[in-house]
């Protein structure tokens, strides 16, 4: 299963505990989506701001082309402030099964 997380050059760090804490899930690969922004800074939580606002429509529009790319598949949508819990080697599992029940009720 790919799990895209997007980041910002400012929060890097952030996305590098997100792919260690990965390394442990054979079935689970990080796909690492760097959101276009001319801010220098660490834009979390900024949502009034203007490069917060641009940043979040340069997601958005990356997403078809996502989507597009994996038909038939699981994926995720991540932020990079996350980190998994190597304990739980059950974690795509779970989440595919969970994708499994949401698809047979509908």
């Amino acid at each position: 299963m790919k799990a895209y997380a997007f980041y910002t050059n400012p929060v890097k760090d952030w996305l590098d505990l997100l792919v260690e804490s990965s390394e442990e899930f054979d079935d689970l690969e990080v796909v690492p989506i760097l959101g276009q922004t001319n801010s220098t800074n660490d834009l979390a939580g900024a949502t009034h701001s203007q490069d917060y606002m641009k940043l979040m429509l340069s997601r958005w529009l990356n997403l078809p082309n996502i989507i597009r790319e994996n038909i038939g598949n699981n994926i995720l949508f991540l932020d990079c402030d996350i980190v998994f819990n190597k304990y739980k080697k059950d974690f795509v599992n779970r989440i595919k099964c969970n994708f499994c029940i949401c698809n047979t009720t509908r």
